[in-house]
C-alpha cells in the first residue's frame, strides 16, 4: 500500500484488521504522529516507511510485528525507541536519520540480524561499547552527530563494508580498526 504525499493525519484503528496480508506499507511524507495498535495484526509486513512525518514518539506497535525486515523512519522528531524493538529478529535495515536522538538507542543493540543501520544527522554524543553484537552489519552511517570516541568494539564488526562517521568530533580511530578486514569504504572527513 502506498499512501505517500497525501497529508494524512491519522490511520483508522481498523487498518490492521483490513490489511492482514500486507507486505509493504509506505506512509512517506504525510502528517502522521501515531499508528494504530491494530497494525500488530499485519503479521506478514516486511517493510514500513513512515519517513517525513510528525512522529515524536516511536510507535510501540512496530515492535509487535516480528516479520519486519525494513523500518524507515527518517526525518521525524524521534528521541527514543521502545524496548520491544529488540524483539525484531528479522530486521535487516533501519533508518533513524534526521531525527532528534541525543543518545544511541540501546534497544537496537541486540538486533544481530541488522545489515544496514543509518542513524546519521542526529545529536548523538556517545556510542555504547556493544558493536560486537553487529556481526552482520554491512553498512553503518553515524555521520553528522557529535560523537567524540568510537568504541573498541567497532573492530568486532567483521562484515562491515561501509562506515560513514564524517562530520563528528572524532579525533582518533581505535586500534581495533585494523580488524575490519571487510571494510571497503571509510568516510571520516570533517572531524576534529
Amino acid at each position: 500500500v502506498l499512501a505517500n504525499f497525501h497529508s494524512i493525519t491519522e490511520i483508522p484503528n481498523v487498518f490492521g484488521d483490513c490489511f492482514i496480508n500486507l507486505k509493504e506499507l509506505s506512509l512517506l511524507r504525510n502528517k502522521l504522529s501515531t499508528l494504530p495498535n491494530s497494525m500488530s495484526k499485519i503479521t506478514n509486513l516486511k517493510k514500513i516507511n513512515f519517513g517525513l512525518n510528525n512522529f515524536t514518539i516511536f510507535p510501540d506497535v512496530i515492535g509487535e510485528i516480528p516479520s519486519l525486515e525494513s523500518i524507515l523512519c527518517y526525518r521525524n522528531k524521534l528521541k527514543d525507541m521502545p524496548d520491544n524493538i529488540s524483539n525484531l529478529n528479522s530486521l535487516k535495515t533501519i533508518s533513524l536519520s534526521f531525527n532528534k536522538f541525543n543518545k544511541f538507542p540501546m534497544c537496537i543493540c541486540g538486533i544481530t540480524s541488522l545489515t544496514n543501520l543509518y542513524i546519521n544527522n542526529n545529536n548523538i554524543r556517545k556510542l555504547p561499547d556493544v558493536f560486537g553484537n553487529y556481526s552482520s552489519l554491512i553498512n553503518f552511517d553515524i555521520s553528522q552527530n557529535k560523537i567524540r570516541v568510537l568504541p573498541d568494539s567497532f573492530g568486532d564488526m567483521s562484515e562491515l563494508k561501509i562506515l560513514k562517521c564524517n562530520s563528528n568530533n572524532i579525533t582518533e580511530l581505535p586500534d581495533t580498526f585494523s580488524n575490519l578486514s571487510s571494510l571497503r569504504e571509510l568516510n571520516i572527513f570533517a572531524n576534529n
